[in-house]
């Protein structure tokens, strides 16, 4: 016997979508792809014949896939502030800053992969890689999964 119907769960989970869909904002999912070029000749003097490939480094061509979704972005914390402490010596005022900086990204489950393959995303144009992956989540079934990011320089 079930407390909640069918009807009743579908309806809070329409709920917490329209959330989602107010409070997310756009980011870019940023995937670089390596292909390598071949372009050398076979007769070349640096090709390995026994192993079928060119000695040496061997180039790559660059891509660079973005894609934007829709994430419900919270600032963990607000040392990326500066602060000012009173040096109890002299009186001098100094200025730290620290730049921590972690994220958590809360976005629809369909779209995790996007960020499980990502090289960087770019939040509110800051660079970020991902550190860690919460399990996915919902309020009766797995709807979001939430990514924890750093800011990169």
């Amino acid at each position: 016997m079930n407390l909640i119907n069918q009807t009743d769960k579908d309806k809070y989970s329409s709920s917490i979508d329209d959330i989602h869909d107010t409070f997310a904002r756009e980011i870019i999912v940023i995937k670089e792809i390596k292909t390598p070029i071949d372009n050398l000749d076979d007769a070349d003097d640096d090709y390995d014949f026994i192993n079928d490939k060119h000695r040496g480094s061997e180039e790559f061509e660059n891509t660079i896939v973005t894609t934007t979704i829709k994430a419900r972005i919270k600032y963990i914390d607000k040392q990326d502030k500066e602060y000012a402490f009173i040096s109890t010596l002299g009186g001098e005022q100094i200025n730290l800053s620290q730049e921590f900086g972690l994220i958590r990204l809360k976005i629809k489950l369909s779209e995790s992969d996007l960020v499980n393959e990502a090289s960087r995303i770019e939040v509110d144009k800051n660079n970020t890689r991902v550190i860690f992956r919460d399990s996915p989540h919902g309020l009766f079934d797995r709807q979001y999964s939430t990514f924890y990011v750093q800011r990169t320089p």
